[in-house]
């Protein structure tokens, strides 16, 4: 949880101190500042393609010029890539190797890189599922 926090920007860019998972949710719900977003992309090294399922470019320089929120269905889908960041960080305990690694195509996704299909919920769980079984010594 800390480090989702940590990847959005904490309590310097979400304006709130976020402890636990019902607070996200309500932080998700209320919409994050769209900074949050370029907190993300510096934190997992990511680049306006593989942030355009969250929100184009352009929007985003839009809200962020004129301070204003993510809508909650944006929050979502950044809270969502923050946590497959977060928890590729903490499996590896490399953020070279974690990022590296959301960015490899990956056999168990059928080709496809974590970053690219992490964006939707059924994948977001299936890297969760493929970096819990990695935790635990087998390799995917």
């Amino acid at each position: 949880m800390l480090r989702i926090v940590e990847l959005l920007g904490g309590k310097e860019v979400l304006r709130t101190v976020i402890m636990n998972h019902l607070e996200l949710a309500q932080a998700v719900k209320i919409g994050f500042p769209a900074i949050a977003v370029r907190k993300v992309a510096e934190s997992l090294e990511l680049t306006s393609e593989e942030l355009e399922p969250i929100i184009s470019r352009r929007t985003l320089d839009r809200r962020v010029k004129g301070a204003q929120r993510l809508t909650s269905e944006e929050s979502d889908r950044l809270v969502r890539l923050a946590r497959i960041g977060a928890l590729a960080i903490d499996t590896f305990e490399d953020r070279t190797k974690a990022l590296a690694w959301l960015r490899r195509p990956n056999r168990a996704l059928g080709g496809i890189s974590p970053i690219e299909i992490g964006n939707t919920d059924p994948g977001a769980k299936l890297i969760e599922e493929i970096l819990g079984r990695m935790a635990h010594g087998v390799f995917s």
